[in-house]
């Protein structure tokens, strides 16, 4: 085809008439099938990294688009702050159907180990631990586990995204700049 008669657009593209979702669902599933890969989670937040290139990645392939750098920040953000959530919330579902709401054992374990390791302040340690810590995990502790997840994974995607998003931006620059 000649220059002329060309479909792609050869100025800039109105990045905001590109729908993102699509691509925001993708990096999110990325997430939360890389959250439940053991090998994957040693390597510290990597996997939200990945996630957040998968989906500028598909977004940039997608619309054939050179986006800037807080789009591909935007973009990775919300696909790991999903995947994480719905991560979250599966894992959080399969510890307590395993039978890990229930700390007695724990409990126990931590006393004996205090013990063992003896020390001036260790009676205080045992008075302490079986004073304060629950024997279950009670419905507010649940509550109040989730939201202390949820905003540790609102930071870690606001950091991760911003490196993923970031990184995608730079690398994959597919055709105009946008707007």
């Amino acid at each position: 085809m000649s220059e002329f008669t060309s479909d792609e657009p050869t100025g800039p593209v109105d990045v905001d008439q590109c729908s993102s979702k699509t691509s925001i669902l993708i990096g999110a599933v990325t997430t939360c099938v890389l959250s439940f890969i053991p090998i994957i989670n040693m390597l510290c937040c990597l996997h939200y990294v990945v996630a957040g290139l998968v989906s500028v990645w598909h977004f940039t392939s997608r619309h054939s688009v050179t986006i800037e750098t807080f789009k591909g920040i935007k973009i990775a953000f919300f696909s790991i702050l999903l995947g994480g959530l719905v991560a979250t919330i599966i894992g959080d579902a399969l510890f307590l159907a395993s039978g890990g709401g229930n700390l007695d054992g724990l409990k126990e374990m931590i006393i004996e180990k205090v013990e063992q390791e003896g020390g001036p302040q260790s009676e205080q340690a045992v008075q302490f631990i079986e004073q304060f810590m629950p024997d279950e995990i009670t419905p507010v502790h649940l509550i109040g586990i989730f939201i202390f997840q949820v905003v540790m994974l609102a930071i870690g995607s606001a950091i991760t995204g911003a490196i993923g998003g970031a990184l995608g931006a730079a690398m994959f620059k597919k055709g105009p700049a946008t707007q």
